[in-house]
């Protein structure tokens, strides 16, 4: 398997300015939208090469499913009945500014919930904070290892991704930042997150001042 997500997936109900009506029971979450990128690059012959975990809670709409499975990648659905799928409320206000929270409670993926096709995957994404993406990268390396013990991992490391989480894209986590980007392969913020780390606000005017970004002291150690 060469992509494995431990994003999730969330059904959003997306409200807009008026006069736009909304959408309801959309297909999104990071964990879906870096399965959608990975399919995109990779194309319909290695569709299968593509692992994720979708929770699918009673209410699960079963137009998503369909919808999932028109893409051809490796999901593992776990059935989870006695709870309700992750859904979220996503508001869009003026300048396409978003409030977003969760409406029923989420279940987060761990290298626990990975099947062992999955954890032999040649690289892994996730989205989340510092001290959880340490822990992922411990806890997945950790699984390969007892395959590896097992002979059913060939000896190799895999490639780590992962997206800070927005809302702690922020100076006081810096420190943290610089301690996880020791354990990973890519860091992946958006330009406006990343300069949000160094007090950069590149939203309330719509454009990038290079030249600050730039400016901004790195001292990570980790080059």
């Amino acid at each position: 398997m060469d992509f494995v997500t431990l994003g999730m997936l969330i059904i959003d109900d997306i409200f807009y300015p008026i006069p736009r009506l909304p959408s309801l029971n959309v297909l999104g979450g990071a964990g879906s939208y870096a399965v959608l990128g990975a399919r995109l690059v990779g194309g319909p012959k290695r569709s299968s090469d593509i692992g994720w975990t979708v929770h699918q809670g009673s209410d699960f709409p079963e137009p998503v499913k369909r919808q999932i499975d028109t893409w051809q990648t490796s999901c593992n659905f776990i059935e989870t009945p006695d709870r309700l799928t992750t859904r979220a409320l996503n508001v869009y206000r003026q300048n396409e500014i978003r409030d977003f929270e969760f409406t029923s409670p989420k279940i987060r993926i761990d290298e626990s919930t990975l099947t062992e096709e999955q954890l032999a995957a040649q690289s892994f994404h996730f989205v989340c904070s510092p001290e959880r993406c340490i822990n992922l990268v411990k806890g997945i390396s950790a699984k390969r290892k007892e395959l590896y013990d097992r002979d059913m991992l060939v000896h190799g490391e895999p490639h780590f991704v992962w997206e800070p989480v927005p809302g702690l894209c922020i100076p006081s986590e810096l420190e943290n930042l610089y301690e996880a980007v020791r354990y990973v392969d890519i860091v992946s913020p958006n330009l406006e997150e990343l300069g949000a780390y160094f007090g950069l606000d590149f939203s309330a005017n719509g454009t990038v001042d290079m030249d600050s970004l730039l400016g901004c002291e790195w001292d990570s150690g980790a080059a």
